[in-house]
């Protein structure tokens, strides 16, 4: 398949999606025949990718630093801690970066995430789109896993939407957002120019849990984690390691992240009735069945 466009990725991207390694999903700007293929140039799709791939680059060299790592550790072992109890076949992780992820197989059969950017080094079980228009059907995870997708998504209510809307009924979500109540949310707001994390939203845990009982969800469960301060001293950030310890020992509130597992409940769907399925059959003409003529009976004499 040969692919002529201005930008070279986009041409990887046309040439990924046709040998089925990754899923482009997006409202499409426009379309054109490319070399006899009907693809789909989405010009808000484009920008959207650049935009996200700037981010991306950023929290990466962010989260690649000894801080960054720290917590990324941290959230780790969160998780794997609070779903060892959930169990499924299907586990989605939304995320900001592919190099960090949080979720673990656990109990899960299949495990994959979705990203908002194109890289050559995404793997196997990738889908690449926004977090505000998911490219899977309704009703299929067991568990989704929101990283921080609500603190730099442009629209956060569209994002849990459309992660409640892939989730089955009885399944769970767990939400990673960054605590505005705490050393970290202090530091992002005296940043002069805010980059990594600080150019997060930072939204309130509050906030969260009344966008999930709109949307007919309920929080089993809520701890915060990483009680060390924002600093770049690799010695500093080891040494305070027995804070964060002693601090999930006691559940000590004003952590740098929380961490929220939610379930989906289970409505009351009314039954249709179910349609006929048409038969690809050629209907023949039947002849009708002849019945007997009825004559008048004969008075009795």
């Amino acid at each position: 398949m040969l692919v002529q466009l201005n930008r070279m990725w986009f041409a990887r991207a046309i040439s990924a999606v046709v040998a089925d390694q990754v899923l482009f999903c997006s409202e499409p700007g426009r379309t054109r025949p490319i070399g006899g293929f009907l693809a789909m140039a989405a010009i808000k799709f484009e920008a959207l990718c650049l935009k996200n791939q700037a981010l991306c680059e950023q929290l990466d060299g962010w989260f690649g630093a000894p801080l960054g790592t720290a917590l990324i550790e941290s959230e780790r072992r969160a998780v794997a801690k609070i779903t060892s109890d959930l169990f499924g076949f299907r586990q989605l992780e939304v995320g900001i970066s592919p190099s960090f992820k949080v979720g673990s197989v656990g109990n899960f059969g299949h495990r994959f995430s979705s990203v908002g950017t194109w890289s050559n080094e995404l793997g196997d079980g990738e889908v690449v789109c926004a977090p505000e228009e998911l490219a899977l059907p309704n009703d299929c995870i067991d568990l989704v896993i929101l990283h921080h997708t609500l603190d730099f998504t442009s629209h956060p209510h569209q994002a849990l939407r459309e992660a409640s809307r892939v989730l089955r009924g009885g399944g769970h979500m767990l939400i990673i957002g960054f605590n505005p109540v705490s050393l970290w949310g202090w530091r992002r707001l005296v940043a002069k120019r805010p980059t990594g994390p600080w150019r997060g939203r930072f939204l309130s845990r509050g906030r969260i849990e009344d966008w999930l009982e709109v949307l007919d969800f309920v929080v089993e469960e809520k701890q915060f984690g990483f009680y060390r301060p924002p600093l770049h001293s690799p010695r500093l950030i080891n040494r305070l390691a027995a804070l964060d310890r002693f601090c999930d020992r006691h559940s000590v509130p004003g952590g740098a992240f929380y961490l929220m597992v939610a379930e989906k409940r289970v409505g009351a769907r009314i039954r249709q009735r179910p349609a006929w399925i048409r038969k690809n059959v050629i209907a023949m003409p039947v002849a009708n069945r002849s019945r007997p003529a009825h004559y008048p009976k004969e008075p009795s004499r």
